[in-house]
């Protein structure tokens, strides 16, 4: 994830996705869809929950899994 303050007179920010390894463009896409979507609707709380890597975890109805070395992130809306 990536995160940058933009100048202007209010005070933003700006989240991005920077992807690595053999899928990297695909997962920094659908990842960054998920932060276009949130950014749509700005009530909506997006979730991260971080899970040690080979755990078990259920993927969400609409969301994500990302699978990384050390560690598996469920992303849902």
């Amino acid at each position: 994830m990536n995160h940058r303050r933009l100048d202007g007179p209010e005070r933003r920010s700006e989240l991005g996705a920077i992807g690595h390894g053999p899928a990297a463009q695909h997962l920094a896409d659908r990842f960054s869809s998920e932060i276009a979507a949130w950014d749509r609707d700005r009530a909506h709380q997006p979730r991260i929950v971080a899970y040690p890597a080979g755990a078990l975890v259920t993927a969400p109805h609409t969301g994500m899994v990302i699978n990384k070395q050390d560690s598996r992130l469920v992303l849902s809306p």
